[in-house]
């Protein structure tokens, strides 16, 4: 879908838009990986990615997060990562 706005003040508010709608969705993906990865770690077997052994499941959701805190530090001011208490 390419949408072309003539007015740039208007195109504008519209990229800001996106980006907070981007960023409010890409948090609340993150908040459910973090609920993920804390329970992978409690040794929970929860097979989000790898089946059967939860440190390996957490690690792999731990590379998701990172990912996450990474676009979220492009798209938020003063974005929080999640500190990973080893």
């Amino acid at each position: 879908m390419n949408i072309t706005l003539d007015n740039l003040d208007l195109n504008e508010t519209v990229l800001d838009l996106l980006d907070t709608v981007t960023a409010h969705n890409l948090k609340q993906v993150r908040e459910g990986m973090i609920h993920d990865y804390e329970q992978a770690k409690d040794g929970d077997d929860i097979s989000v990615y790898v089946v059967g052994d939860h440190e390996a499941d957490a690690a792999e959701i731990r590379k998701r997060i990172e990912a996450l805190d990474l676009i979220l530090d492009h798209f938020s001011l003063n974005h929080e990562p999640y500190s990973f208490e080893e």
